[in-house]
């Protein structure tokens, strides 16, 4: 009965979730008859059933409501706003306003397929590592541990400027998670010897 209830209460959230972000992006559009925009408001649902359906609800928990606001709680809200403003001026930029989006089709639908690589990897990432969260952070309360395994699209140039910001904000911060965990987490050192490249393989 539990686990039913657990399950009720996920997709009843998801359904709120997934109006939410559908009525959003067309009001912010002003248009909801834009097929590619359509293909990225279903990426988002799906994305968002699978997440509810096979996440651990503790790691969600954990995501939504970290217990300590980590090292940078500053940039981590600035990446945050960047990302919203990307969102919301790419969406009001492809529908209502027009002011850049003569992105060519061929490099909006392979954006798209980029987003939903990326995705797909953030949601095998959390799957794999239960202490993969937005904070910089050690987790004593959860016996945080090192964990081996690893595994364009709206249209609109003026939606790449935020997004670039938020991409340079996210590298910055991925070099100090990392020596931030290298100096904190006992066996992260070794492991750190063991992997050479931190996010682009033969280059950082």
């Amino acid at each position: 009965m539990a686990t039913t209830h657990a399950l009720s209460t996920r997709l009843v959230r998801w359904l709120l979730i997934s109006a939410t972000i559908t009525l959003a992006s067309w009001g912010l559009a002003g248009n909801w008859r834009l097929p590619l925009l359509d293909v990225y408001v279903a990426g988002a649902v799906v994305f968002f059933l699978v997440a509810m359906l096979i996440l651990d609800p503790a790691v969600v928990r954990e995501r939504l409501r970290p217990k300590e606001v980590g090292i940078d709680p500053k940039r981590l809200a600035l990446i945050r706003l960047l990302v919203l403003v990307h969102l919301v001026v790419g969406l009001i930029d492809v529908g209502r306003a027009r002011w850049s989006n003569t992105v060519p089709r061929p490099l909006q639908v392979s954006a798209l397929v980029v987003v939903a690589g990326g995705a797909a990897w953030v949601l095998w990432a959390i799957t794999v590592n239960p202490f993969f969260v937005p904070v910089i952070r050690i987790q004593p309360e959860r016996n945080h541990q090192v964990v081996t395994a690893s595994a364009l699209a709206l249209g609109s140039w003026a939606a790449l400027v935020p997004a670039l910001a938020a991409s340079v904000l996210l590298v910055r911060r991925t070099a100090d998670e990392d020596r931030f965990l290298q100096e904190r987490l006992e066996g992260y050192g070794r492991y750190a010897g063991m992997v050479r490249y931190r996010l682009l393989p033969g280059v950082w």
